[in-house]
């Protein structure tokens, strides 16, 4: 009896010894898979501080993304800069990149965006005011007057007279060649008669870059003119080589139309006409073409 009293009592040893051994080893398994993830978060959230940001790379405004000259206009005048880098012109374009651009760039940008070229081809119509003007007369007679006198100089006026202008042209880059044809009346002073002017020139234009809308240009014309008399005992029409000089500011209202204020100098050459008296040719008349003043208001639509 005490024999098997000593083995319970070994038996109970060896049970409470391999319990705290198994009891331990799962406190120290437990214990270390609870320290394991709090050591490695602070590594994690390190190497996502180190971590580079992404950023968007800077975008700089380009002539594509201003959709037109007259959404850039609706722009207060003051603010159409700031306006069409914010990308309120075109709001396809972030804000956040624009921002980003480097200053001098975008003004560069800006500048190329929108100065719209508009190329291609363009009509182009222009009422004319032809300003009064003296006109040299010269009178030859058929058959000389009493006393041998067969010449004559003299002198007439005409005052300011309204015309019109049509052109088609084409233009390429800061070029400009068009096609145009003129009229225009001048009656004489105290008369309702007058002298009529129609003119067709091939014109050239240089367009000067301008600000906010504004493009001067200046240009040159050579062609042909036919003049004309209506009353005072003249017949026949004249015609001769004409010249301008023409210059202008246009505004953009749009990427289509333009319209502005121009200036020509319009030299003309010499007109002779007939003199009649009865149905019967008594003479001719000379008259001195000169140069003219015509301002004009231009308006030109681009296809």
């Amino acid at each position: 009896m005490p024999d098997n009293i000593s083995n319970l009592a070994k038996l109970l040893n060896l049970v409470f010894f391999a319990s705290s051994v198994f009891g331990g080893m799962s406190y120290a398994y437990s214990a270390q898979a609870k320290q394991a993830p709090a050591k490695q978060a602070p590594a994690k959230q390190a190497q996502a501080k180190q971590a580079p940001v992404k950023q968007a790379p800077a975008q700089i405004i380009t002539k594509e993304k201003v959709q037109t000259v007259a959404e850039y206009r609706t722009a207060p005048a003051t603010n159409r800069k700031a306006a069409a880098l914010k990308g309120t012109v075109n709001p396809t374009v972030p804000n956040d990149l624009i921002a980003d651009a480097p200053d001098a760039q975008q003004s560069r940008n800006y500048s190329a965006a929108t100065n719209v070229k508009g190329d291609g081809f363009y009509v182009g119509v222009s009422p004319v005011l032809f300003f009064n003007r003296t006109l040299n007369v010269s009178i030859t007679l058929s058959t000389p007057l009493p006393g041998g006198t067969s010449a004559l100089n003299s002198k007439a006026e005409l005052d300011s007279g309204l015309g019109i202008s049509g052109a088609v042209g084409y233009k390429y880059g800061d070029i400009r060649s068009e096609a145009e044809v003129m009229y225009a009346k001048q009656n004489f002073q105290n008369q309702s008669s007058g002298l009529s002017t129609f003119a067709v020139f091939a014109n050239g234009y240089y367009d000067i870059s301008g600000e906010d809308g504004f493009k001067p240009y200046i240009g040159l014309g050579v062609g042909v003119v036919s003049n004309s008399v209506d009353g005072l005992n003249l017949s026949g029409a004249s015609t001769g080589l004409a010249y301008q000089l023409k210059a202008g500011l246009p505004y953009s209202i749009n990427d289509k139309l333009d319209l502005g204020l121009g200036l020509r100098l319009l030299g003309l050459s010499k007109s002779t006409f007939d003199v009649n008296t009865n149905g019967n040719k008594v003479g001719t008349v000379e008259v001195d073409g000169g140069v003219n003043f015509v301002a004009e208001f231009t308006a030109r639509f681009r296809f």
